[in-house]
C-alpha cells in the first residue's frame, strides 16, 4: 500500500462534471483528497508507467487564470470551526488515514506549486455499502464522495448543493455522503463558500470588463487622468514666494476651483437623474447601453412633454371676451343634428338575420353593448399616444371655455383613467342587455348616443351660463345614466330576485331618489371645476343623461304600449285593412291537378 500517495496525487481526470473544476476517479486502490493547497487548482493529472514517471501539462496552465481555484484546508482539531450538517445520524465508520511518503519527484513538483501534500483516505466496499446502502456500486459511492468533498473544500456547495442529478445520485444518497464527510472530514464550509463567491465576483467582474473594453461599452476615463498628470508635468512647479502668490498662479487656483466645482455640479445632476455609473478597483466606468436606454427614455420624455405642451389649449383663448351666444351656437346645432340623425336611424334600421351577423352564437343585446365598450376601449388606449393628444384634447373632450362641435359626440366615447372606464362599462353591462332586448337594437343605440349628446348640451350650457369657462368633460356617464333612467321607466315593474323567489317594485322609486341625489351633488359642485364631494364628476351631464334618457324611455313606452294595442286590435280583426291587402288576401290560389 505504499503507492496509495502516488494514485492519490496521479489519478488521471475523467468523468461528468458539473464544473470547469477537474474531477478525480480511482482505479484500483481508492483515495479521497481531504485537503487542498492554498493556490492550485483541486485536481493535477497524472500518468505513471514501469519505464518512469511522466507528467501531463498542470491544469494551471490548460486553464485560464480566472479558472484556478483558491481553496483552503483546515486540519482536523477541535478547534476547527465548520457549517454545521443539522439533523442527522451519525456515521461511525474510521477513515484509514495514510501519510505515505511521497516520492523525490513529487516533492519537487510539490515545492514548485507551494502547497501542502493532502492526506488520503481508503475505504472498503463495505464502507461504501454501510454509507449509501445496499446496491450501491463501489465506484459510484467513491464518486459522490470525491464530488462532495470537491464542493465543501471549494465553496461550490452552497451554490450547487447536494444536486448530482447528472451522476444519477438521488438526493438521500446524497445527503449520506455529505453527512459521513461532515463527520469525518470537518471543514468551514462557510469561509469556503465566502471565497468562493468572492473568487467568482472577480472571475465574472473580470469577463464583463474584459469583454465591454472589447465591445466598446465602458468607457474608462484612464486617458482622460493622463491628460491631466501630462498637464500637470507641463505647468511650472510652483515655490514658496515670501511676496506671495503672483496674478498667475491666482488665476491658476480660480480656474481649478471652478473646475472642481463644475465636475462636482455634473456629478450631483447625474445622481439625480440616475446615470448608471459604476466604480471599481478605482476605475469611474459608464455602461454605454444603459446610458442610450436612459438618453431614449430622457429623449422620448421630452417629445411626450413637447406634445402636452402643444395638446393645451391656450388660457387666454379659453378667457377670451366671447358671448354665451358664440360659444354655444354651433355645438347646439351639432347636437341637434346628432339628435335628428338617430332618431332617423332608429325608425330605418333593420336587425340582421343571423347568417349576416358576425358573431350568431352571441345574443344581439350582448353584441350591441360589446361593440359599444370595444369602441370606447380602443380610445382610452389610443389616449396613451402622444402624437393624439392635441386632437383628442380638442374632438375627445368637452371644453366649456372653447367648445368644438365634434366633442359634443367624441367625449362620450372618451376615458383616461382605468376606474373611470370600469365602472361606466360594468353600468352599460348590467342595465344595457335588458333594456335592448326591451326596445330593439337601433332603438337602443340611439338611446345611448341621443342620452350622451343630451347630457353633454346641458352640461355645456350650464357651465357656460356660468363664466364655468374652465371646465372641460369627457366619458359615457351621461349616456349610461341615460340607459338607466330608462330601465326604470320603460317597464312598469322590475323585480330583484330569480323567478322562484323576489320582490317586484315599480322602476320610479329608484329613479326618483337617483335623480335627487345627482341634482344635490350638481347643486354642490364648485364653480371652478367639475370636482365635488364625491370626487371628479360632471353632475350636470349625469343629470342631462337622466333627463334624456327618462323622456326617450317613457316616449318609447309609449310607442311599444301603442304597438302591443294595435297587434291586439288587428288580432281580433277591429282594424280595418286597406284595399290592396284586401285584394291580396282575396285572391284565389289555382291549383293544377296532375292526372293519375
Amino acid at each position: 500500500m505504499n503507492n496509495v500517495w502516488t494514485i492519490a496525487i496521479k489519478a488521471p481526470c475523467t468523468g461528468l462534471r458539473s464544473s470547469l473544476i477537474p474531477r478525480c476517479r480511482r482505479s484500483g486502490p481508492i483515495a479521497l483528497l481531504t485537503g487542498f493547497a492554498k493556490s492550485v487548482t483541486p485536481c493535477r493529472a497524472y500518468s505513471s508507467r514501469a519505464s518512469g514517471t511522466t507528467t501531463s501539462p498542470s491544469i494551471r496552465s490548460l486553464l485560464p487564470p480566472w479558472r484556478i481555484v483558491q481553496a483552503r484546508w483546515y486540519a482536523s482539531d477541535s478547534t476547527t470551526s465548520y457549517a454545521p450538517p443539522g439533523t442527522k445520524k451519525k456515521n461511525k465508520i474510521p477513515p484509514t488515514i495514510n501519510q505515505t511518503k511521497p516520492t523525490e519527484y513529487q516533492e519537487n513538483e510539490i515545492e514548485d506549486e507551494e502547497f501542502e501534500p493532502p492526506s488520503t483516505v481508503e475505504l472498503s466496499a463495505e464502507q461504501i455499502v454501510e454509507i449509501f446502502g445496499p446496491g450501491t456500486p463501489f465506484d459510484l459511492g467513491m464518486q459522490i464522495l470525491q464530488e462532495l468533498q470537491m464542493r465543501r473544500v471549494s465553496g461550490e456547495l452552497q451554490d450547487k448543493g447536494i444536486d448530482l442529478s447528472e451522476l444519477n445520485v438521488t438526493e438521500v444518497q446524497a445527503m449520506a455522503g455529505l453527512d459521513y464527510l461532515r463527520d469525518n472530514f470537518p471543514v468551514d464550509e462557510e469561509a469556503a463558500a465566502k471565497e468562493w463567491q468572492q473568487l467568482e465576483i472577480e472571475r465574472l467582474t473580470k469577463a464583463i470588463e474584459d469583454r465591454a473594453e472589447r465591445v466598446g461599452l465602458y468607457k474608462k476615463k484612464e486617458i482622460e487622468y493622463e491628460e491631466e498628470e501630462e498637464q500637470e508635468e507641463r505647468q511650472p512647479k510652483q515655490v514658496t514666494n515670501v511676496y506671495g502668490d503672483s496674478v498667475l498662479v491666482q488665476r491658476q487656483k480660480e480656474l481649478k476651483a471652478k473646475e472642481e466645482t463644475e465636475a462636482k455640479a455634473k456629478k450631483e445632476e447625474a445622481e439625480k437623474t440616475g446615470q448608471p455609473v459604476e466604480s471599481y478597483r478605482g476605475q469611474q466606468m459608464v455602461l454605454a447601453k444603459e446610458q442610450q436606454i436612459d438618453v431614449r427614455r430622457a429623449a422620448k420624455q421630452k417629445k411626450a412633454e413637447e406634445y402636452a405642451k402643444a395638446a393645451e389649449i391656450p388660457e387666454e383663448k379659453i378667457l377670451a371676451k366671447r358671448s354665451a351666444f358664440s360659444r354655444l351656437l354651433f355645438p347646439t346645432l351639432f347636437s341637434l343634428v346628432v339628435i335628428v340623425a338617430m332618431l332617423l336611424f332608429a325608425e330605418a334600421y333593420e336587425p340582421p338575420t343571423s347568417s349576416m351577423r358576425m358573431f350568431p352564437l352571441v345574443s344581439p343585446a350582448m353584441a350591441t353593448c360589446m361593440g359599444i365598450a370595444l369602441v370606447n376601449m380602443v380610445v382610452f388606449i389610443l389616449w396613451r399616444r402622444p402624437e393624439l393628444w392635441g386632437w383628442f384634447n380638442r374632438n375627445m373632450m368637452m371644453s366649456a371655455g372653447h367648445p368644438i362641435s365634434l366633442s359634443m359626440l367624441g367625449s362620450i366615447f372618451s376615458h383616461q383613467q382605468v376606474y373611470h372606464i370600469f365602472m361606466n362599462g360594468l353600468i352599460l353591462f348590467l342595465a344595457g342587455p335588458t333594456v335592448c332586448e326591451e326596445i330593439g337594437r337601433g332603438n337602443f343605440i340611439t338611446l345611448f348616443v341621443v342620452s350622451g349628446v343630451g347630457a353633454n348640451l346641458l352640461s355645456l350650457w350650464y357651465n357656460v351660463l356660468t363664466k364655468n369657462y374652465l371646465m372641460s368633460s369627457l366619458g359615457m356617464s351621461g349616456a349610461v345614466y341615460g340607459l338607466v333612467a330608462a330601465y326604470f321607466l320603460i317597464a312598469d315593474r322590475r323585480r330583484i330576485g330569480s323567478e322562484n323567489w323576489g320582490v317586484n317594485y315599480p322602476g320610479w322609486i329608484v329613479f326618483v331618489p337617483l335623480l335627487l341625489g345627482e341634482l344635490v351633488m350638481w347643486r354642490k359642485m364648485p364653480s371652478l371645476g367639475p370636482q365635488s364631494v364625491g370626487g371628479t364628476s360632471d353632475h350636470a351631464n349625469h343629470v342631462g343623461g337622466m333627463v334624456t334618457g327618462a323622456i326617450l324611455g317613457l316616449w318609447l313606452k309609449r310607442m311599444k304600449a301603442e304597438q302591443e294595442k294595435a297587434w291586439q286590435e288587428y288580432d281580433a280583426g277591429v282594424i280595418p285593412v286597406s284595399d290592396n291587402e284586401t285584394e291580396a288576401i282575396a285572391t284565389p290560389v289555382s291549383v293544377v291537378e296532375k292526372d293519375v
